[in-house]
C-alpha cells in the first residue's frame, strides 16, 4: 500500500508515512493540551511532551495487536511518566487511546 511505505528521513532512518501522520497528530493533540511535544531519538519513546515521554503506535481500523520493543520496556521501567498513545486510524476518523504507566502495567 502506498500509505505505509517507507520514506527516508533527512538523519536516514526510515518511518512510514503512517508513523510520520501519528507522530504529527499526538503533537497537535499536545499543543491543544497546552503543552509542547518535541521529537527525540533512541530514548525508547517518540516524543517528549513537557514532563511527559509519550510512545506513538498507529493501527488501522481493523485494530491489530500494539508491541512495544526492548527499548521501549526499558523506557517504561526507567521514566516515571511513560505514556503510550496510541492513533487509531479509521475510515472517516482518527482516533487517540491513550494510556498512562500505570494502565500500561496493570
Amino acid at each position: 500500500m502506498k500509505e505505509f511505505e517507507s520514506l527516508p528521513e533527512n538523519n536516514g532512518n526510515t518511518e512510514t508515512k503512517q508513523e510520520r501522520k501519528s507522530i504529527e497528530f499526538v503533537c497537535e493533540y499536545e499543543k491543544s493540551q497546552g503543552r509542547h511535544a518535541q521529537r527525540v531519538k533512541n530514548l525508547g519513546y517518540d516524543l517528549k511532551s513537557d514532563d511527559k515521554q509519550i510512545e506513538v503506535k498507529s493501527r488501522g481500523s481493523k485494530g491489530g495487536f500494539i508491541f512495544l520493543n526492548y527499548k521501549n520496556i526499558e523506557a517504561l521501567n526507567r521514566e516515571p511518566n511513560f505514556w503510550l498513545y496510541i492513533v487509531q486510524f479509521e475510515k472517516d476518523k482518527t482516533s487517540l487511546i491513550i494510556l498512562g504507566k500505570q494502565d500500561i502495567l496493570n
